[in-house]
């Protein structure tokens, strides 16, 4: 993307931050975090992917707050921004961010697998261990 696109989706970042920090009318609008903001070539229509605070809350139901409330979140955003044409907002659901926690959430449980299976056997890993280097011929030994 060119400069001149960063710099339009980052004050579009900033802006709409403020107006929902301030917060909306609409009950079904709960705290969110932008996560990223992508604005079209010509500057005229922008994404806004969003995720729930802390991951809590009904995430169709605020991006239909978010949506409903895109008409006011223009304007604001045209009396902000010192631009010819404002982009048109557009609120998403960042799935990229869920993912990310549902790998992460399966890592730890992979950890806790691993550390339980060395709990119970300690003794058996160590032999394993020492045979392996064995096999391999390496002379490290393992200091218990």
């Amino acid at each position: 993307m060119s400069k001149r696109s960063d710099r339009v989706e980052a004050q579009v970042s900033r802006v709409i931050s403020g107006i929902l920090l301030k917060g909306l009318r609409d009950k079904r609008v709960q705290p969110v975090s932008i996560t990223a903001v992508t604005c079209s070539p010509d500057l005229r229509h922008a994404k806004i992917f969003v995720v729930p605070l802390a991951g809590k809350g009904d995430s169709t139901k605020i991006l239909e707050g978010l949506n409903h409330a895109a008409g006011f979140v223009n304007y604001q955003l045209a009396k902000e921004l010192s631009m010819k044409y404002s982009p048109k907002v557009k609120f998403l659901l960042d799935e990229h961010f869920f993912e990310s926690i549902d790998l992460i959430e399966r890592l730890e449980q992979q950890e806790s697998v691993r550390e339980d299976d060395l709990e119970e056997n300690p003794a058996e890993e160590l032999e394993q261990i020492s045979e392996e280097g064995a096999e391999d011929g390496s002379t490290d030994q393992i200091d218990e």
